[in-house]
């Protein structure tokens, strides 16, 4: 097993272990959407801007995307650029269940694109990491 497969099987294992919350009840109110944009620092100085936001996407699942962009000091100078989706859905018992996953980042010539899917009724997942695919089970 490499060091991708590795963090991958880490970083899958994890989602599996999140804790569950109360049931949901109906004073539990639907998830709301949020946009939210703000300043990326390192050693105390402006490097760039990034961006967290929350956003139904119409087909009764949310779509959360974090951008990060420098655009100043060495960072911008090398053009350091990310975006992370993950496709969730808002389930009935108040949790979120994870049904996909997409990492891109450019760093200067060098480019990394990670994509995970769920299959949560089939009980696997895929992903594709810098074009090395895995399909691995996952309990649902």
């Amino acid at each position: 097993m490499n060091s991708r497969t590795a963090a991958l099987s880490v970083w899958l294992a994890s989602l599996t272990l999140l804790p569950a919350g109360p049931a949901r009840s109906e004073s539990m109110p639907e998830p709301v959407g949020f946009d939210l944009h703000y300043q990326v620092f390192r050693n105390d100085k402006l490097q760039g801007k990034a961006q967290l936001s929350l956003q139904p996407d119409g087909a009764g699942t949310w779509l959360l995307t974090m951008q990060v962009k420098a655009d100043r000091g060495l960072a911008s100078f090398v053009g350091y650029e990310e975006t992370e989706r993950s496709r969730l859905a808002f389930q009935d018992n108040g949790q979120w269940r994870v049904l996909g996953y997409r990492r891109d980042r450019a760093v200067g010539w060098r480019k990394r694109h990670e994509q995970v899917d769920f299959d949560w009724s089939q009980g696997r997942v895929r992903a594709d990491v810098d074009g090395e695919h895995f399909d691995l089970a996952v309990e649902s």
